[in-house]
């Protein structure tokens, strides 16, 4: 088979199970930061990438967070 069959080929596959294709990806990142960094490691920079996704998703929504920082005392 050559290159552009099997662009082709998974064009197609990532169309049909596009949750298997990004699981699948995640899972290779996930395993290579466990053997090169550690679990601790990889487990803080995983926090620190679910918070900004937080965040990032409630501010595209339009989220107000001064009344967050009234509640932690962090805004007078």
């Amino acid at each position: 088979m050559r290159a552009v069959d099997y662009i082709e080929w998974f064009k197609g596959f990532f169309a049909e199970h596009p949750a298997t294709v990004i699981g699948v990806g995640a899972g290779i990142c996930l395993g290579l930061s466990f053997a090169v960094f550690g679990f601790w490691k990889t487990l803080v920079v995983a926090v620190c990438v679910a918070v900004g996704l937080f965040l990032g998703l409630r501010l595209d929504d339009g989220a107000d967070f001064s009344d967050l920082l009234e509640k932690l005392h962090l805004k007078k």
